[in-house]
C-alpha cells in the first residue's frame, strides 16, 4: 500500500510537469498511456472478494465527451490522491483532444458503460450487457 500512494504522489508531479501546452502529441499520448498503465495496476493490486467494495471509475475522455476507460477500483485506494491522478488523466485527455491530436470519429459506436463488477480468481473484472 506505500508503494502505491508513492506512485501516486509521483504521478501528481509527473502530471504537473504533462501541463504544459507546448506538448507534442506524441508526448501527450505517451503520457496518457503510461499514466494508463500506473492508474490500472493501482487498480489490479488489491485482491476481489467482496465487489461490494468496490467502484467503478470513468477515466479520461475521448472528443466525444464520452469516457476513454473504465476501471474496477476497490475503495482503500479510492483515496483523494488517486482521485486527483484520475482528474489529472481526465483533463489531460481533454486537453489532447481540444489540441485536435485524436484521431477518434465521433460518428463511431463505443462501448456502453460497465454495469457491474464480478471477482474472477481473485480479479475485479468489469461486466458489460
Amino acid at each position: 500500500m506505500k508503494r502505491i500512494v508513492t506512485f501516486l504522489i509521483a504521478s501528481l508531479f509527473i502530471f504537473a510537469a504533462c501541463d504544459d501546452d507546448g506538448k507534442t502529441k506524441e508526448e501527450y499520448e505517451v503520457w496518457l498511456e503510461e499514466t494508463y498503465g500506473e492508474l490500472k495496476a493501482v487498480s489490479e493490486s488489491v485482491e476481489c472478494i467482496d465487489t461490494d467494495e468496490w467502484l467503478i471509475i470513468e477515466l479520461g475522455q475521448n472528443p466525444c465527451g464520452d469516457p476513454m476507460h473504465y476501471l474496477p477500483v476497490h475503495e482503500s485506494v479510492n483515496t483523494i490522491i488517486f482521485q486527483k491522478q484520475v482528474e489529472g488523466y481526465t483533463n489531460t485527455s481533454i486537453k489532447y483532444n481540444e489540441k485536435g491530436y485524436s484521431d477518434i470519429d465521433c460518428t463511431q459506436e463505443f462501448q456502453p458503460a460497465p454495469t457491474g463488477i464480478i471477482s474472477v480468481d481473485g480479479k475485479a473484472v468489469l461486466v458489460y450487457e
